[in-house]
């Protein structure tokens, strides 16, 4: 092998190299990337690029995944963003097309320079060297450029005006990478070594001397150029921290001077504050607003208030920032904004009682005792909600006699009021730092005066380029602490990475001594390249002669050696004749064509020997099938020069086929081949035989059973799939009539008809039962055949059979499934919507009508939720039984889903009124029939229906609207109070589209406050209120109140209970916050939680959300549960009521008597409360029943040390029956109806109230 070709290695070793490729490309990448300076994204020498077209000049471009995989782990190390699957994608897209670059750079490069000589240059003629630097590094270095920089740009990581200075630095680093790099790594790694081992010392050295002569000078060109700039940004940034603290003193100074401007005036009117400020804001627009903060006391309030409203401030009015816009409760003072300017965009702050904000008013505390300005943490101001940060000045105001001797700090109690002015935090900076770039640079402020640690104000930092080599880049920083009044701020800036990206100087050293020490490489290439040129040319002349001798005696024996040959070919040929009675062969491959072919041909195949001498003429008798087959294995076997052999079809000259064996040897002369000699032997009966055994026998071993029998029906023989279906062996089934698997399920005139379509067609198909050896009875779907012998006659009878037990069991079930409900066996919708729409077809061709009724169980969820729903399933089981019980056979009975049924009574009168008539009665009596208590576990429960018919085709012709407006008419019923039957009007879909509308006027509701919570008084024995119940009510904008009972069931069906639930939680324990704070006491206020509320995952979290949110006492929330929601899942419920009581919280059940709760169910929970269901309270005077329930429910509480509350008291009555069997909590309209906030504080004095 020629030593100067690209070095063609093993898989193995392919891999090997591959692997040490990509390596190097990483590792010298690093080396390149630590040259990347200050001035640029680009490094101004880049030695991979260099030893990505050494290895391709080396070993062939078939290594360019190592390339690719070194660029691509390079690229990656220097800018791979990890931060989200989106932006690894991006990621990877970039990296993968710059490594592509980098790839098809390398290619480009090799083929440049071997594109006239594919051999690999040793570089010593001046031509080389110049096609090595000008193709191989500034040419092809174009593409890795322009690839590279456009990808960075298109994906933004380098602006476009910043094209052109890129591409050219990193095209100048590929080029100088290629120029040193590329000659120092063929120096050690190219063959042939004697060409390239000399070069090591009279090229690589010296290079490697001048290249750490560079990195020195460069090394010390950056330390100068970072000292620069480190003393140019502390500069920078100490000069942008005196603006900040200049701006910062102006403000506190803008404070002092309005301060004495009030000191020295004996009243300041409201436009005379607008004179004085407006100069300043003006001047300042970085100002929000300047502010007059007049403090009074409860007595003066509602004189202050008509003041304000006498000067023209037209609505004004005290109120708290914790509930903006509404009149602020009673407090001893106030601090109340009076005058702020510019007042047009200030406005809403007008008449905010400033100390209901936590923060303010420590910091107005803090003006008082020091006397002088305070500023506030960072803070949102009332009259923005845009949740901009800001902070606050402030200065107290004193009466000018409240000063002794002049003496600061030295005043009476209660200071007349607060100058302040408010501002943006980031109006502040853009104000003072006008000049800071913030694309090179970053603020960050921090607030010292934190109690627990600094907390960070304002920040402009955004997430570094991962592309421009941030992380090689220092970030410089500057910190100073500000003063600001009574806090402590500090100012700390850094460095983007793009800081003083505009110094060229390093990188104009580094480059220039990089193309210096590359003019010096090709300098040094051309200088070792004439010394070796000259040698090379003694050496390969003689060379030369000693190859001419060489092959001169190579020559004589490669002669000799064909003699022999010959000879030997010529008598094995002689000899295979004389033995072989087959048709012996030759072909000359030169001339194309037969040179001998022995007599045995015109036996074999009809024609002379002489005939096959004719062009082409085996070719063209070969079976049209295979000949090219034939002539693809000629063809090989000639290339190859192996023996080989064959089978193929010839074509005899009767036109008979032949199977023929070709047994071919090749003949070779001077390396190639130069004739065939072969032997033809006929093997067709042997062909024939081997077939017709191999087709029988497959066919005969199927999956289907086959039986053969004689004309009698009497087994000759099964296969294997006979014996795995029926169970019978071979053995036991031969000589048996096929009757011995009859099952005797089918007639005689069943086998009378089969055996008549035999006789007739000769043929069966059909499907007959079976009997297997174990007495299973089996359906097979067999083919019966006739064999007739040569006479016409019937010889045998051939059966196939397979057994399709299995197909017509998934047939059977996919029917049941697709059709009918899998609990109770009824037809489902599918089915159901089926046949209502073929009996409106027939009731429309015989002017008949027909009805469906739609049902559904009464309080079955609450059966579901108590006992389990595997209780639930049998009852729906019994109902399905029952419901087919009642019906006639042409009427169908279906299930919906849940507890849904719909009954199709078809055909029932020629007019809708007998439709109607015939179908209340069968109405009535499935209502009677579901009335009837059913056995459940054990124990009788009762269960009520709800109904409602739809005439067809009256109501509609369509099979899903009759449907759904017999389901409207069900809801009717449930409006009457259920167990009911009532039929469908047009007035009913008004009904329908009312309750749409409602659902989405709720949503409205919801997002529009129209919500609000009214407070029923619970009292004690003495009529004392001690607790209070919270009742949600919606105030409509145009429909005024509506009530609970319209909206909750749509909000419990549409999950809207969630959002509404959260805000009646919430409110609630606002109030309870609000009536505390002002001595208002209650022992609790009680909230409804609806199943779905408690069955949330999170609703422990929820609650302990909301009571830390308002800063309240858990005890002073009780939540009412029904009886449904705590039998549901009793292991949960006692877990989620632990963890409540664990918070502090009360638990009641409400409307108790009405579910299904037990004695050990209650003795399982950790309940605070019973509340006796207002449907016993009612009638508890007039119905003994009544009065027993609520005896027992009161002594149970009692037995259980639970306290029992009476809800729906309304008479004198009803209150001492209560009294008098020892309840002693009360709540009803006897005494005190639900009632605003407001209205409840007025009328209700509780107990514990200080009020």
């Amino acid at each position: 092998m020629d030593r100067s070709s690209p070095i063609n290695p093993s898989l193995s070793s392919k891999l090997i190299i591959i692997l040490c490729i990509s390596m190097s490309y990483a590792i010298f990448g690093f080396i390149g990337d630590l040259l990347t300076v200050q001035a640029s994204d680009a490094t101004a020498i880049w030695p991979a690029s260099g030893i990505a077209l050494a290895a391709c000049l080396i070993w062939g471009r078939q290594v360019w995944p190592g390339i690719f995989i070194g660029a691509f782990i390079i690229n990656s190390w220097i800018g791979f963003d990890l931060t989200s699957f989106q932006s690894i994608l991006h990621s990877t897209l970039l990296v993968s097309t710059i490594s592509f670059g980098a790839v098809f750079q390398a290619i480009a490069g090799h083929f440049l320079i071997t594109r006239k000589d594919t051999k690999l240059s040793s570089f010593q003629s001046t031509q080389s060297i110049v096609q090595l630097l000008c193709m191989g590094g500034m040419v092809s270095c174009v593409i890795s450029a322009s690839v590279g920089v456009t990808s960075l740009v298109v994906a933004g990581f380098i602006p476009f005006e910043e094209y052109i200075t890129n591409w050219l630095i990193w095209w100048l680093g590929d080029t100088i990478g290629v120029i040193i790099f590329t000659p120092l790594t063929l120096i050690f790694f190219a063959s042939p070594r004697k060409h390239w081992k000399p070069k090591i010392f009279s090229v690589a050295i010296p290079l490697f001397i001048a290249l750490i002569v560079v990195a020195a000078i460069f090394a010390y060109a950056a330390q100068q150029e970072k000292k620069h700039k480190s003393l140019q940004f502390k500069n920078d940034a100490s000069e942008l921290f005196s603006h900040l603290k200049a701006n910062i003193n102006q403000y506190q100074e803008n404070l002092y001077n309005l301060s004495s401007f009030l000191n020295h005036s004996e009243v300041v009117t409201r436009s005379e504050f607008k004179a004085f400020t407006k100069r300043t804001i003006l001047q300042q627009n970085e100002i929000q607003a300047f502010v007059w903060i007049r403090t009074i006391s409860l007595a003066d309030r509602q004189a202050f208030e008509e003041s304000i409203l006498k000067e023209g401030i037209v609505g004004f009015k005290i109120f708290d920032k914790t509930t903006p816009f509404k009149i602020a409760p009673q407090h001893d003072n106030y601090s109340v904004i009076t005058y702020i300017e510019p007042l047009e965009r200030n406005k809403k702050a007008l008449g905010l009682n400033v100390l209901s904000d936590k923060n303010v008013k420590e910091t107005l505390l803090k003006a008082i005792r020091t006397n002088d300005i305070t500023v506030t943490p960072v803070i949102e101001l009332a009259q923005d909600k845009k949740n901009r940060p800001g902070i606050i000045f402030y200065r107290t105001i004193y009466e000018h006699d409240h000063l002794i001797n002049g003496e600061i700090g030295i005043h009476k109690k209660h200071p007349l009021g607060f100058l302040a002015s408010c501002f943006y935090l980031e109006d502040i900076i853009h104000a003072a730092l006008a000049n800071l770039d913030q694309s090179r640079v970053t603020l960050e402020l921090y607030d010292l005066s934190s109690h627990n640690k600094p907390e960070l104000l304002y920040s402009n930092k955004i997430e570094p380029n991962s592309f421009l080599n941030s992380d090689q880049q220092e970030s410089l920083s500057f910190q100073k602490v500000l003063h600001i009044a009574d806090r402590q701020w500090k100012v700390q800036f850094s460095t983007r990475p793009n800081y003083n990206q505009k110094s060229w100087s390093s990188w104009f050293i580094l480059t220039g001594s990089l193309i210096f020490t590359a003019m010096f490489s090709g300098f040094l290439l051309a200088l070792s390249g004439r010394n070796a040129f000259i040698k090379k040319a003694v050496e390969e002349k003689t060379k030369d002669l000693g190859q001419i001798n060489y092959l001169l005696t190579r020559t004589n024996a490669a002669l000799a050696t064909t003699n022999q040959k010959l000879q030997d070919s010529e008598f094995q040929f002689k000899k295979l004749v004389q033995t072989q009675a087959a048709i012996v062969w030759r072909f000359d491959i030169q001339k194309d064509c037969f040179t001998f072919v022995s007599d045995g041909a015109e036996s074999l195949l009809g024609y002379a020997s002489d005939d096959w001498y004719e062009t082409d003429f085996w070719l063209n008798h070969i079976h049209k099938e295979d000949r090219q087959r034939a002539l693809s294995y000629t063809l090989t076997a000639a290339i190859d020069q192996k023996k080989y052999d064959f089978e193929y079809r010839m074509v005899t000259k009767w036109g008979q086929i032949v199977w023929v064996k070709d047994i071919v040897n090749v003949v070779s002369k001077n390396g190639s081949a130069s004739e065939l000699v072969g032997v033809m032997i006929d093997v067709s009966s042997e062909y024939q035989v081997k077939e017709q055994t191999r087709l029988a026998a497959t066919t005969f071993e199927t999956l289907e059973g086959i039986t053969i029998t004689d004309p009698n029906a009497m087994v000759l023989k099964v296969n294997k799939a006979f014996t795995k279906i029926t169970g019978y062996t071979q053995e036991e089934a031969v000589g048996q009539h096929m009757s011995f698997l009859k099952s005797g399920r089918q007639s005689a005139e069943f086998y009378r008809a089969l055996w008549k379509e035999l006789a007739e067609t000769g043929k069966f198909e059909g499907e007959i039962w079976n009997r297997k050896k174990s007495g299973e009875l089996f359906p097979e779907w067999i083919t019966i055949t006739a064999v007739n012998d040569e006479h016409g006659s019937v010889s045998h009878y051939v059966g196939i059979f397979s057994d399709i037990t299995a197909k017509k069991a998934s047939e059977d079930e996919i029917r049941s499934l697709a059709f009918y409900d899998p609990l109770t066996n009824l037809p489902n919708r599918r089915l159901l919507l089926d046949r209502i729409q073929q009996d409106l077809l027939e009731a429309k061709r015989t002017n008949q009508f027909g009805a469906v009724i739609f049902l559904d169980l009464d309080r079955f969820k609450v059966l579901n939720d108590s006992l389990g729903h595997h209780v639930g399933d049998e009852l729906l089981i019994q109902v399905g039984e029952r419901l087919k019980s009642v019906l006639r056979d042409g009427d169908t009975a279906s299930r919906l889903g849940g507890d849904e049924f719909v009954v199709l009574l078809p055909l029932q009168g020629d007019s809708a009124k007998k439709a109607a008539d015939k179908a209340i009665n069968v109405a009535e009596k499935i209502r009677q029939l579901l009335n009837t208590p059913y056995q459940l576990e054990n124990a009788e429960h009762s269960f009520s229906s709800s109904l409602g018919i739809a005439i067809f085709p009256e109501d509609s012709d369509q099979a899903t609207d009759l449907v759904q407006k017999a389901d409207t008419a069900m809801y009717l019923s449930k409006e009457k109070g259920k167990n009911c039957i009532s039929f469908y009007h047009s007035s009913m879909q008004e009904t329908a589209d009312k309750r749409l509308l409602l659902e989405h006027e709720l949503r409205i509701a919801l997002d529009t406050d129209q919500f609000s919570l009214f407070y029923q008084p619970q009292v004690d024995f003495t009529g004392v209120a001690i607790s209070a119940e919270a009742l949600i009510r919606w105030i409509h904008p145009e429909k005024g109140l509506i009530s609970p009972a319209d909206f909750i069931p749509i909000a419990e069906e549409t999950s809207l209970i969630l959002p509404i639930g959260n805000w009646v939680l919430n409110e609630a324990c606002r109030q309870i916050k609000e009536w505390d704070s002002i001595g208002f006491n209650l022992d609790h206020i009680a909230i409804n939680v609806s199943s779905r509320q408690f069955k949330q995952v999170d609703f422990i979290e929820i609650v302990s959300a909301a009571i830390a949110r308002h800063e309240i006492a858990a005890n002073k929330l009780t939540l009412e549960l029904t009886e449904s929601v705590v039998a549901d899942d009793i292991d949960d419920t006692v877990r989620k009521m632990n963890a409540l009581k664990a918070l502090g919280i009360k638990i009641s059940i409400d409307d108790f008597g009405t579910g299904y709760s037990s004695l050990s169910y209650l003795k399982q929970l950790p309940l605070d409360q019973l509340k006796i269901d207002q449907s016993f309270v009612r009638d508890v005077n007039s119905d003994p029943e009544d009065a027993v329930i609520v005896e027992t429910i009161i002594n149970m509480a009692n037995s259980l040390e639970l306290n029992v509350i009476a809800e729906g008291v309304e008479t004198k009555e009803q209150s001492l029956f209560l009294k008098e069997k020892g309840c002693k909590t009360y709540q009803g309209y006897y005494y005190g109806r639900p009632m605003p906030a407001q209205e409840f504080l007025s009328n209700i004095k509780p107990k514990s109230s200080v009020v």
